[in-house]
């Protein structure tokens, strides 16, 4: 009997186009690791105090955004897109019902443009993230490697509530549980997993539940989630006080830019400290 290929329909297609596309920021060979931050069309406070605090330690790094009905607020962002060059937005309304269209965005990105990244960080834009602490990644990969690691949530129960903004209906998700999913605050993939997903994404009914999504879509392709208790510490109110920069990858929840800048300034002072040697004491 001769074998025939299965061809697949797709049932979540991805028809946006993009508004403003930085794709030649990776136009180098060889890349380490670019950051894509997930961000609020209208949060240009926020992505400002990024680009001038942590966002500093990295080369690459870009924002991704949906699109705004607000003409001055799209105005605004045409101009940041201009100055920065580091805005990857499709016309797509930003809205929170659509994270997973702007998480899908950012891994076909990613992918499209960024190939050639051994790893991408996802962060969300009220997250500080502490690179040194990324150094396990530096152990050299395999060339197939499928790292996906994150804050790792097993046996979640969806929200039936239809007043919750992570509300799921039945219909859209026949289930009790959700199959383990990495928190989407903040996780790494490694290149050959954005580029598995990039490819799976169309033949998988989408979800507005981003990272839930991310799981799903994980465990039709066979993925190994792995966990970090680095990733996603909330942060403390008092913003002020040292945090553990020697652990966490990523602080979530810094509530407003200008705490950005002041977890900044102390992690700044706590790297100083390391480098200052021990008084001698007879």
């Amino acid at each position: 009997m001769e074998n025939k290929a299965t061809e697949q329909t797709e049932i979540n297609p991805h028809p946006y186009e993009y508004i403003h596309n930085p794709g030649a920021i990776c136009e180098d060979e060889s890349i380490f690791i670019v950051v894509l931050v997930k961000s609020k069309v209208d949060n240009f406070e926020y992505r400002e105090a990024i680009r001038y605090s942590w966002g500093t330690s990295f080369k690459h790094l870009v924002f991704l955004l949906g699109a705004s009905e607000n003409t001055s607020i799209q105005n605004n962002v045409t101009k940041e897109s201009q100055i920065y060059n580091d805005i990857v937005q499709e016309n797509f309304i930003d809205d929170y019902c659509n994270n997973t269209l702007k998480t899908i965005m950012g891994f076909n990105w990613a992918h499209t443009y960024c190939h050639s990244s051994r790893y991408h960080l996802f962060v969300d834009d009220d997250v500080f993230v502490v690179k040194d602490n990324l150094d396990f990644l530096y152990r050299p990969p395999t060339p197939e490697q499928t790292l996906f690691i994150g804050r790792l949530f097993q046996n979640s129960v969806p929200y039936r509530d239809n007043g919750s903004k992570w509300y799921i209906s039945w219909e859209d998700y026949p289930f009790d549980r959700w199959p383990p999913y990495i928190a989407g605050g903040a996780f790494v993939t490694s290149s050959r997993v954005t580029q598995m997903l990039h490819f799976a994404f169309p033949f998988v009914k989408y979800l507005g539940i981003d990272d839930a999504y991310l799981g799903i879509v994980s465990k039709k392709l066979g993925l190994r989630l792995t966990t970090w208790n680095g990733f996603m510490m909330n942060t403390p109110k008092r913003t002020h006080t040292k945090l553990n920069y020697r652990r966490i990858v990523a602080y979530h929840r810094i509530d407003e830019p200008q705490k950005m800048y002041t977890v900044w300034k102390n992690y700044l002072e706590f790297k100083k400290e390391l480098r200052t040697p021990i008084p001698f004491k007879p």
